[in-house]
């Protein structure tokens, strides 16, 4: 007697009953499977459920994922990537890109001293040249009073 391989295409699932069906058993897995199963679906501590039970409450959406299964949707600082990592910003990073990097606080550092010496150049530069000034039409005066007055002893 032979066996039979039947395959059966299911065109809508509860969201409660996916998980339930699903091989998927690791957290980020199942936030896929609850997703990708239906528009209507969101994961929600650890349970896909459908939309109008989690719009009811506004703060039970807070916690859900509901767009994709990236942790706090990468904070917005980054790209949710299919396999539920964030591709962070290049001035973030960490899982769900929520500290500044390393080389972002590096840049800010070199940026600022540039900016701060590029300041104290201009700032001595034009104190240098007001002195410059003030020198040169001090020896133009001294020079006019001098012959100014060796013009009225003649």
């Amino acid at each position: 007697w032979r066996g039979f391989n039947v395959t059966v295409n299911i065109l809508s699932i509860a969201c409660e009953s996916v998980l339930k069906y699903s091989k998927n058993s690791e957290s980020t897995k199942t936030c896929l499977t609850c997703l990708s199963s239906s528009p209507e679906c969101s994961f929600c501590a650890a349970k896909c459920v459908n939309n109008s039970v989690i719009s009811q409450d506004g703060f039970i959406k807070d916690f859900c994922d509901t767009n994709d299964c990236c942790p706090q949707s990468c904070n917005g600082r980054g790209i949710c990537l299919r396999s539920s990592l964030c591709k962070c910003y290049w001035v973030y990073e960490g899982d769900s890109c929520s500290h500044v990097s390393t080389g972002a606080i590096v840049v800010l550092i070199f940026s600022t001293c540039f900016f701060v010496i590029i300041t104290l150049c201009i700032a001595y530069y034009s104190y240098y040249e007001n002195t410059k000034r003030k020198v040169r039409a001090n020896t133009l005066e001294d020079l006019r009073i001098n012959l100014l007055s060796d013009y009225e002893s003649y």
